[in-house]
């Protein structure tokens, strides 16, 4: 049995949600001004506003990144995930001309296998399977609501149903089998085997919640009536997982924003506000602010302890300069990214130029 006291510093692993512009993507920039090692799965295709909070000297965070020496080439690393669609034309008692649909069904096969095997081709980095990621690391998914239209695509493709008019019963059993996929994505990431921490990001979707009432009539008699009561939870897909999501994590935040023009006011919530879910498993203040309160909320859970600063990321490998068609035929230390003789000592240059032995018609990709 664990020990109740123990040193292992513990991570942090919650849901954020939020309406449509409340600041859920623009919250984690903090985590990456804190010193974490943010990597995150780009879905809704958001993380242009991400970029620019970091870099743009409008925002306070790009002095932050400098004052604190953090190299956002490791700091920050995003994996964009999209669903191309094709167009088919499509004929029906009620429907004719073009429709468009998913060109196929692996984006969310696509998502799994970057989480399990996180790369960046362009930077030449591996950063390895997230079960093997510390406490340095944050994983977010932005967002887990459009994720789960991925996984119904692809239970659709597996079932020769991408693109086909549903029927209730087919509707109703890819949704199923899509809220499974989903699920066990949850218990993935919450598992104690996976040390990083986890932020998954969603919209917020409204469901009824049906109680009984007790209703005395005018005549003495009591009767039994039902009341919807409509309230908020995450986003996914089906009304079934959204309204019990919760039980796969103890961590629901709600960022809400205020206000309209130059009041805009943005927090992070950690108790139910108007309707929303909200529970949190440590103890929080009611609200923190949304540019700031998302370090603020992990300092609290790991007992006021900061990531570590001197956290050695994978290196930065950066890729050959580009150069001309010609000079790369020409001068094989160029091809193989190595420096050109004028630049090296005389021997030095014929030794790297004798190790290489065939030189590509053609530059790749």
């Amino acid at each position: 049995m664990p020990s109740v006291v123990s040193s292992k510093i513990p991570s942090v692993k919650l849901i954020m949600l939020g309406e449509q512009g409340s600041g859920k993507t623009g919250a984690t920039v903090s985590l990456i001004c804190a010193g974490y090692q943010v990597r995150v799965l780009d879905i809704d295709q958001g993380q242009q506003t991400l970029i620019n909070l970091l870099t743009n000297e409008n925002y306070p965070y790009a002095k932050i990144i400098r004052d604190k020496g953090i190299n956002l080439a490791t700091a920050y690393n995003y994996i964009p995930i999209d669903c191309p669609m094709v167009s088919r034309s499509m004929e029906g008692k009620e429907m004719y001309g073009k429709v468009l649909i998913p060109a196929s069904g692996n984006s969310f096969s696509r998502a799994i296998a970057a989480i399990d095997s996180w790369k960046d081709k362009e930077l030449n980095l591996d950063f390895g399977s997230v079960n093997t990621w510390d406490e340095n690391c944050v994983l977010i998914i932005d967002s887990l609501s459009t994720l789960g239209d991925y996984a119904l695509f692809l239970v659709q493709a597996m079932n020769g149903r991408l693109g086909a008019a549903p029927t209730e019963k087919t509707n109703r059993m890819d949704i199923n089998s899509a809220s499974d996929q989903l699920k066990r994505l949850m218990l993935w990431l919450h598992a104690d085997s996976v040390r990083c921490n986890v932020v998954l990001i969603t919209h917020i979707k409204w469901v009824e919640d049906s109680y009984q009432k007790a209703l005395i009539n005018q005549d003495g008699r009591q009767d039994q009536a039902k009341t919807l009561v409509p309230f908020g939870c995450p986003m996914t897909i089906g009304t079934a997982f959204a309204s019990t999501v919760g039980k796969y994590t103890n961590n629901i935040f709600n960022v809400k924003k205020t206000g309209s023009g130059g009041n805009i006011s943005r927090k992070i919530y950690t108790v139910g506000l108007d309707g929303i879910v909200a529970k949190s498993a440590t103890f929080l203040k009611e609200s923190y602010p949304q540019d700031t309160g998302l370090a603020a909320i992990f300092s609290a859970f790991r007992g006021g302890i900061e990531p570590d600063m001197n956290y050695k990321a994978p290196e930065v490998k950066k890729p050959p300069e580009i150069k001309s068609q010609v000079a790369l035929k020409t001068n094989p230390t160029l091809r193989r990214g190595l420096p050109p003789p004028s630049l090296v000592h005389k021997e030095k240059a014929q030794e790297l130029e004798s190790n290489v032995t065939e030189i590509p018609e053609k530059i790749d990709g």
